[in-house]
């Protein structure tokens, strides 16, 4: 990662959107779409996983069969799913009826895995920077009916969060979850998070 790059970026977005931002190094490795109706997952899997996936199906059947009859009982509680705080995921969930995730989704799966994400209170952009003498391109934008969301202890997230209640997190690495918190700390003073 370039600071260069990550100074060219922040920059025009400083300027572009007329309030206060920080951009983070965000490598992409797939989509987890398991809460997201009408798509498949996205990202990369080996074909070591798919065999394997094949030949363990069966115990995953009776595993889930055992679960669901301890639950029932209450002999277990209920799982919570949650985003699993693992760099590069992007996870979405929802349906495809509202267009902002599902552009998210149909736009970042055609562009390279190395961008960058220009983040401030209102707003998330899902950037590229091809070349160091063009300006920065905006692959996907969050809109005005979305809403900006920092999770650090329990999902270590980005959230943006639609009003019927479509869902993406970006799942950064650790660094760059130091420079969310402190522009979350610099900014947002004693409010809510």
């Amino acid at each position: 990662m370039d600071e260069h790059e990550r100074d060219v970026v922040k920059g025009r977005y400083v300027d572009a959107w007329s309030e206060s931002c920080e951009v983070i190094y965000f490598r992409w490795e797939k989509f987890e779409l398991s809460d997201f109706n009408g798509r498949e997952e996205i990202g990369t899997r080996s074909i070591g996983f798919k065999i394997g996936f094949v030949v363990f199906f069966p115990l995953l059947v009776a595993y889930a069969w055992i679960r669901e009859w301890f639950e029932a009982f209450g002999l277990v509680k209920e799982s919570y799913h949650h985003v699993k705080p693992a760099p590069g995921v992007i996870s979405v969930s929802g349906s495809k009826s509202n267009p902002g995730p599902t552009s998210l989704i149909d736009t970042v799966k055609r562009t390279q895995r190395r961008l960058w994400l220009v983040v401030s209170r209102s707003r998330v952009a899902v950037v590229v920077l091809n070349k160091p003498d063009k300006p920065p391109r905006v692959v996907w934008q969050s809109d005005e009916s979305s809403s900006v969301r920092f999770h650090h202890a329990s999902q270590q997230s980005i959230e943006v969060a639609w009003p019927d209640g479509c869902r993406a997190y970006f799942c950064p690495t650790i660094e760059e979850r130091k420079l969310i918190t402190r522009f979350v700390n610099a900014t947002w003073n004693n409010e809510p998070r």
